[in-house]
């Protein structure tokens, strides 16, 4: 039996599902997975497996040439005897185990996104430890049960030490955890030796990883006693994994406030309360003569008789700020380039490009009356993660993507819309009206040229994303 001894860095907290059970840390059940399709694919890409490549070539013929590099690589473990089961996902043959280093404990966080300032100061002079504003809005009617509002001041209630036990997850952060992966095979293990240090530079991991949660690199490994040498080449190997990476320093901030408003930027852009600014997605593809959902689903709320909070005046609904409602004013004796026309062909379920949604609320003049619109998505087309994705480490943070966005299928599988009405955030089922015909998710997009675009746009007092530096192999 032979044995890697790996200890892991933590560099963000890791949001967990049974944060307050003894050993609770990184799983081995999702890291093992991510490890082996890693090593599969690097395998179907490896120059110094290119003999092997050609055999599996000559033996299956034409049926090659549509195989991607994860299936190749498949061949090869089968080949070299690395592999256990037959299924779809076969697993390498090794085991892996991860505790925490001297069983210490970790530090929990509380995880929000939109606590108050006064909420957060009465959990941080109880000692908790809060990241807020976050990127992660799964908890937020759980953390509303902790408080109670008098006089217009929150304070916390009698029972919410008991509250936060249950909590249905935390962010738990280690210093160091270890990891411990054996095998019977010597050179897979080697394979995995070599392999390791970019591989965690490369993934994160447990809920909301795409958003920087979940960070650890490698900081020290032993192969069968024997101390190896790490370099953790952050920009090479990003570089070499991603189609695009941009770094930003973090300069002190949190870095989970500067993904959140980045991120938002990009996706769904600044309320009023935030100082207004549209969406980057919104101008990326109106240059292109293309509408967004949000002002399609509007239209067709008050199609169906609904009124909507009236706009603040000065908050434009449209790339071109003389824009109204009636889209027809848009259209007439226009010389403006980036004022769509009014035919519901130039609308389009754009932000679905950056991560499916469930649903979409619009306030009314009722404050406790909520219009939804219910994002309904068919059986082959399951939750889309969104393709960007920020990692942290150390004072870093780093905006990487692979420009694959699955573009065809998401358009030939668009979901439909339901509009629901939702009084104190319960929806009425029997108020539903079913979109029909429906908008679709466009059907050509470039991640990398929409990020391009995210970090140079100059246009009036619209804003780009700043603090960011191009990293190129």
């Amino acid at each position: 039996m032979y044995k890697l001894e790996v200890t892991l860095k933590q560099h963000t907290p890791l949001i967990h599902f049974q944060p307050d059970q003894e050993g609770a840390t990184l799983r081995a059940s999702e890291v093992k997975p991510k490890l082996d399709r890693f090593i599969l694919t690097r395998l179907g890409e490896d120059s110094a497996y290119q003999s092997k490549r050609d055999e599996i070539a000559r033996a299956i013929g034409d049926e090659y040439n549509n195989l991607n590099s994860y299936e190749k690589g498949k061949f090869i473990a089968q080949g070299l005897g690395w592999l256990i089961g037959n299924g779809e996902q076969p697993a390498l043959d090794y085991k892996m185990k991860i505790i925490p280093l001297n069983n210490n404990k970790p530090d929990q966080y509380i995880i929000a996104s939109r606590l108050s300032i006064n909420q957060q100061n009465l959990l941080v002079q109880r000692n908790y430890k809060v990241i807020n504003f976050s990127p992660y809005f799964a908890q937020e009617k759980e953390y509303s049960q902790l408080f109670i509002r008098i006089n217009n001041n929150y304070q916390l209630r009698n029972d919410f030490r008991n509250k936060l036990s249950m909590l249905s997850k935390k962010g738990i952060k280690y210093d160091k955890i270890k990891c411990e992966i054996v095998s019977f095979n010597e050179p897979l293990l080697k394979y995995i030796t070599d392999i390791l240090p970019e591989f965690f530079i490369v993934e994160n991991f447990g809920t909301r990883n795409g958003k920087g949660f979940g960070s650890f690199t490698v900081f020290s490994m032993k192969l069968n006693g024997v101390q190896q040498e790490i370099n953790n080449d952050v920009k090479s190997w990003l570089t070499k994994n991603y189609d695009f990476v941009y770094k930003k320093t973090c300069n002190g901030q949190d870095p989970f406030q500067i993904i959140q408003k980045d991120y938002k930027l990009m996706k769904a852009g600044y309320n009023r309360h935030e100082g207004y600014q549209k969406s980057l997605l919104f101008l990326y593809f109106a240059k292109q003569n293309i509408r967004w959902e949000k002002r399609w689903f509007k239209r067709k709320i008050k199609e169906f008789g609904y009124t909507l909070k009236q706009d603040v005046n000065g908050d434009p609904i449209d790339i071109n700020l003389k824009q109204s409602w009636d889209d027809t004013k848009c259209a007439i004796n226009s010389d403006d380039t980036e004022c769509p026309s009014n035919s519901d062909d130039n609308y389009y379920y754009i932000r679905a490009l950056l991560g499916l949604a469930e649903v979409f609320d619009f306030l009314t003049n009722n404050r406790s009356v909520k219009i939804s619109v219910k994002v309904n998505c068919n059986n082959k087309l399951e939750r889309f993660k969104s393709p960007v994705i920020f990692k942290i480490i150390d004072e870093n943070i780093y905006l990487v993507g692979k420009d694959n966005i699955p573009i065809q299928f998401l358009h030939e599988n668009s979901p439909t819309f339901s509009i629901f009405k939702k009084v104190n955030n319960t929806i009425n089922q029997n108020s539903e009206i079913h979109l029909d015909p429906s908008i679709k998710i466009p059907n050509e997009f470039s991640l990398k040229d929409f990020v391009s675009f995210c970090m140079k746009i100059v246009k009036s007092h619209y804003l780009s994303l700043t603090g960011y530096t191009p990293l190129k192999k």
